[in-house]
């Protein structure tokens, strides 16, 4: 986990101008950035959008609504490839609650997933920076997703002390385990360009692998 949200942090990287408020009634120093920064202005608009495409009849909804109010609190700043990013995670994490809410085979929602991650790195012409972007905002998503399933498989459980506590160890092992699953495969190529993919496409993969055994879909391993 830590490994991730460090790389999430230092992964950043077009044109038409209109915030997802009343300019007028711009009050904050960042919503008067916003305002006369057309390229702020854009990507805050775009924001906007992606997360109304979040159903909110999905259990994963609330989850994203604190994150972003968060977002909006503490990490909101007049830079934006910090917004940019913030939408790809927000439209990364509509296609999967719209996936994983239906009535759907949770085992098909990766690769919709992958899709959305595709036209996110194809509009940034596949650049390494683009593929570092898209690829941790999705790597978020899929990571928020587990987190709520976590809970929600943990409480189901209730009834039963003893399968809920090793599951509850079994989450906390699958943590440490992926952090150093990634964490070599990245320092193995820590001198290289594509050090960055290789660390977000394996904390990717073991994280949807998780999610979707806790479906039942299929096993982890």
């Amino acid at each position: 986990m830590r490994w991730f949200f460090i790389l999430f942090s230092i992964f950043l990287a077009t044109s038409a101008n209109s915030a997802s408020f009343d300019c007028t009634k711009a009050s904050t120093e960042i919503e008067h950035a916003i305002c006369s920064d057309k390229n702020l202005s854009f990507w805050d608009e775009q924001m906007a959008n992606a997360y109304r495409q979040i159903p909110k009849g999905s259990r994963y909804f609330e989850a994203v609504r604190e994150a972003q109010r968060a977002w909006l609190k503490n990490d909101r700043v007049a830079d934006r490839y910090v917004f940019e990013q913030q939408t790809y995670y927000l439209r990364a994490m509509a296609t999967l609650a719209s996936c994983l809410t239906g009535d759907i085979d949770s085992s098909v929602c990766p690769a919709r997933s992958d899709e959305t991650l595709d036209k996110c790195m194809a509009a940034g012409n596949y650049t390494t920076v683009a593929m570092n972007t898209c690829g941790s905002a999705s790597a978020k998503a899929w990571d928020l997703v587990l987190d709520v399933e976590t809970v929600i498989k943990f409480e189901t459980l209730s009834s039963d002390p003893e399968t809920q506590i090793l599951f509850q160890s079994a989450a906390k092992v699958f943590d440490n385990y992926r952090e150093a699953e990634c964490g070599w495969r990245y320092s193995e190529y820590r001198d290289g360009t594509i050090r960055g993919q290789i660390f977000i496409g394996c904390y990717q993969s073991l994280t949807e692998r998780r999610v979707v055994s806790l479906f039942g879909d299929n096993q982890l391993y």
